[in-house]
């Protein structure tokens, strides 16, 4: 199924992907990576940058007022995937305000 994501959406959704994961949900994850990673022309469009911090993490930060939306098609499997991915977060009560918009988008795909 086919969807716009903003930058917005697509850097949350890598921030849900897990890190550790069975190896077929890591294939799931691994392809719906590749499908929502920022290309090198729209970092540059959105003055993209990596901030770190001292404890060796760090945030992004890109202009919001460049409006980028990539049309990314979804199948059911990789749907499914991200609903059972954000059942988890929720549960572990993980879920940031940020991310809400997101998940109500892909719950709501049909």
């Amino acid at each position: 199924m086919k969807t716009k994501l903003s930058i917005k959406e697509r850097v949350l959704l890598t921030t849900m992907l897990p890190e550790r994961a069975s190896l077929e949900e890591q294939i799931l994850s691994k392809e719906i990576f590749n499908k929502i990673t920022l290309s090198e022309e729209e970092k540059k469009r959105v003055n993209w940058k990596v901030e770190k911090d001292a404890a060796g993490g760090g945030r992004f930060l890109f202009d919001p007022e460049t409006k980028i939306e990539k049309e990314i098609d979804f199948p059911e499997a990789e749907l499914n995937f991200m609903r059972d991915r954000f059942a988890e977060i929720s549960k572990k009560k993980e879920i940031t305000m940020d991310a809400v918009e997101i998940i109500l988008k892909i719950k709501n795909i049909k």
